[in-house]
């Protein structure tokens, strides 16, 4: 089962790359945005190559999507949500990356995971603002910077909010 499940998602992958590249020069910048979203999440699930060069090439991945939103100033619904998500999965990236400074690392995740707590609201996005919150909790938690006294109170904050939305 392994084997026809790395085929697939090879397969994916390379079909993935040539979107990319006919996005990428007919300057449709939100499916190529949308392409390198779908990348970063085939790249996560390829469990058989090296865990931190994977990281990597998705923390690629989510930049260059953040990128073009940037570069070409995109906007609008669709926009915003593919934006949370790579902002999201770019900071639970760098909160278990094993390249770079951990401490430096830890502070990215934090200020990516800030910078789209206010886009996500609690009640129509219940799943994915616990997710976030329960995201902060555990970056707080490891946090190396700062009073250990009050990042362990500010994990315990985002860990009830995460819980609240359960109960």
């Amino acid at each position: 089962e392994l084997g026809n499940r790395r085929i697939n998602l090879e397969m994916a992958d390379k079909n993935n790359i040539l979107l990319l590249i006919f996005y990428q020069k007919n300057n449709l910048f939100l499916e190529a945005c949308e392409a390198f979203l779908q990348r970063s999440r085939i790249i996560k699930k390829k469990t058989w190559e090296n865990r931190s060069d994977n990281v990597e090439e998705s923390i690629k991945c989510l930049d260059t999507c953040l990128g073009i939103i940037d570069e070409h100033s995109l906007n609008g619904s669709r926009i915003n949500q593919i934006k949370a998500e790579a902002s999201v999965n770019i900071g639970e990236l760098y909160l278990h990356r094993e390249k770079g400074v951990r401490e430096e690392n830890i502070e990215i995740a934090i200020t990516l995971f800030l910078d789209v707590l206010p886009g996500i609201e609690k009640g129509r996005d219940w799943r994915n603002w616990a997710a976030l919150q329960n995201h902060l909790g555990l970056a707080y938690r490891d946090r190396i910077s700062g009073v250990k006294t009050e990042n362990w109170l500010r994990a315990e904050h985002y860990f009830s909010q995460a819980i609240d939305v359960f109960e």
